[in-house]
């Protein structure tokens, strides 16, 4: 269960960093800062919730 969510949260990452990549240079360093401070975020509640599914 874990996994799928993490996987997913993983896709709309790389398809929201793809996105940004495209757009301006300053925008996207902020932007993929926040994506990967949320990713990390997201990573850590997946460890924790496994903690209490498993």
């Amino acid at each position: 269960m874990h996994k799928v969510i993490s996987y997913n949260c993983v896709q709309s990452y790389n398809r929201l960093y793809h996105t940004l990549k495209k757009r301006d240079h300053k925008v996207l360093q902020t932007q993929k800062l926040i994506l990967k401070n949320l990713l990390k975020t997201i990573m850590n509640e997946m460890v924790r919730l496994q903690i209490y599914f498993f």
